[in-house]
């Protein structure tokens, strides 16, 4: 099940990170807990997900973090 535009105008409301994150969690939730086949095109590929978490500063790119057994958390 692909994106609705119901669900773009949605995302392109959303005005903070806690916004974005019940956004992501609804999308995912109707559809079993995965994201759509098009989430990628329509919203990383064609900007829409930089310009939307950009409203408060974040940005779409894909971080890798190391799992520290003691609890401490290390951007890579």
């Amino acid at each position: 099940m692909k994106l609705t535009q119901a669900e773009i105008d949605k995302a392109e409301a959303c005005q903070t990170s806690g916004d974005w994150r019940h956004f992501c969690d609804e999308v995912k939730a109707t559809r079993d807990g995965e994201y759509p086949s098009d989430w990628w095109n329509e919203m990383k590929l064609s900007g829409r997900m930089d310009r939307i978490v950009g409203k408060w500063g974040a940005d779409s790119e894909l971080t890798i973090l190391e799992i520290n057994p003691f609890g401490k958390r290390k951007d890579l």
